[in-house]
């Protein structure tokens, strides 16, 4: 974001309305309902964003229609469940729920009822799409990935509130745990939700620079931090009372600088190299080095990242050369699919091998993460049916504000493939292709 857009988009977010930012930058930054909200109904750019708001609406029935009936069985049950981050925000701080635009629903349930709660979801039609249990990296901090009978609602199902790269995550832990004592009923179910200064301190502030993205700042950052302080009444003596506790003061120190809503401030400028890593290094005595972690899982796991990504870029190099040199889509669909492979059972962690090394053989090509649904796709349909496995090739569209959105993925008897690296939830488009159609 260029530093002129950076400073409109912040002051629209600080409430000065008198140079709205267009409606294409305000839907980048999932601000179209609050413009709809807060610009006059004369203002051009309300009209612009009004079917965006419209959605919005539209989007929350649709998730409160599939999400509450799997809460309330499981609190009925006697599970522990905390909503947290994005859904709680909306549904239980926000003035409007609408206001506060989420893709993924957060939930915290105890280690130990995993099992339990993957039963009840799927005994209501929901799929599970992940588990620890099966993963490349079961000591992370989710438990299951969840997906709705009508494939609209994605549920993260954690053990921990923090993210974790390495096996260690007692600091990670020892949060979460004192998070869990001082959780409040946000319902009559028996749902919980953090104290509204965890819900900022950890939901926000932790989930903001104890990550790997650290320092990326969102406009919607200060919305949340404002919404805790002004409805949820969260206070600076309770927020440093909090951090001290967690041995966490210079995290919230380093936050407030970028984004603090109780002085209505936010910088949305890019971050330069040199001052991350002179950020990272003051913050390694409170959470340790983010790259460094990384650098060391990574380095646990090369020789085997490194097959995978070796077996999968040839069909990768494979696929990019078809999409250049293709003309029409029925050749391109013929000459990507290799010929059959005896089908044979292939177990769940070489499958996630497969996508990992697809994954990263596009990023070791610079295939833009946003923009490769395609190529990728197309690389993951080969590489499974050369694996024997009946995959199909499917796109669908969808209908949003900015015209018609399309969207490549792959299923496997029926559903859509594991794939943890993928953003788009495809149960949200309309499929116009099945390929092969047997």
């Amino acid at each position: 974001m260029n530093p002129r857009d950076a400073r409109q988009i912040a002051l629209f977010v600080q409430g000065d309305v008198s140079d709205a930012p267009p409606a294409d930058q305000l839907r980048q930054h999932r601000l179209s309902a609050l413009a709809f909200h807060r610009l006059d109904a004369s203002h051009p750019t309300r009209a612009e964003v009004r079917a965006d708001y419209r959605e919005l609406v539209l989007r929350r029935q649709i998730v409160l229609a599939e999400l509450r009936p799997l809460l309330d069985a499981w609190c009925a049950e006697g599970l522990q469940v905390m909503v947290f981050k994005g859904y709680h925000l909306a549904e239980y701080v926000y003035e409007r729920p609408e206001l506060r635009p989420y893709g993924d629903v957060d939930v915290l349930i105890r280690p130990e009822q995993a099992e339990r709660a993957s039963s009840t979801a799927q005994r209501l039609g929901y799929r599970v799409t992940w588990q620890a249990s099966d993963s490349l990296e079961p000591h992370k901090h989710e438990l299951l990935h969840l997906l709705s009978p009508s494939g609209q609602v994605v549920l993260d199902v954690h053990s921990r509130l923090l993210h974790n790269t390495l096996r260690g995550s007692a600091r990670q832990q020892r949060i979460t745990d004192a998070v869990w004592r001082q959780a409040v009923p946000v319902d009559r179910s028996g749902l919980l939700g953090p104290a509204p200064v965890d819900a900022l301190l950890v939901g926000l502030i932790l989930n903001r620079l104890w990550v790997p993205e650290q320092w990326v700042i969102k406009a919607q950052d200060l919305l949340d931090f404002r919404a805790l302080v002004e409805r949820a009444g969260v206070t600076e003596a309770q927020l440093w009372a909090r951090a001290r506790q967690f041995g966490c003061t210079q995290t919230v120190r380093q936050f407030l600088r970028r984004c603090d809503g109780f002085t209505n401030r936010i910088d949305l400028s890019a971050v330069t190299p040199t001052q991350r890593a002179r950020w990272d290094v003051e913050l390694l005595q409170e959470r340790g080095s983010v790259t460094g972690e990384y650098a060391l899982a990574l380095a646990a796991k090369l020789p085997e990242v490194a097959v995978d990504v070796a077996a999968a870029l040839p069909g990768v190099l494979y696929v990019l050369w078809l999409l250049r040199r293709t003309p029409d889509l029925p050749t391109l669909l013929r000459r990507v699919t290799p010929p059959t492979a005896a089908a044979r059972e292939v177990p769940d962690r070489e499958r996630q091998r497969l996508v990992r090394g697809v994954h990263l053989a596009l990023t070791l090509l610079r295939v833009r993460p946003g923009g490769n649904c395609l190529p990728r796709s197309l690389a993951l349909y080969r590489a499974y049916r050369l694996a024997g496995l009946p995959a199909v090739l499917t796109s669908g569209v969808r209908r949003s504000a900015q015209g018609i959105d399309s969207h490549a993925w792959v299923e496997l008897h029926g559903a859509p493939i594991n794939d943890p690296y993928a953003h788009e939830n495809p149960g949200r488009y309309r499929v116009n292709l099945r390929y092969p159609l047997d």
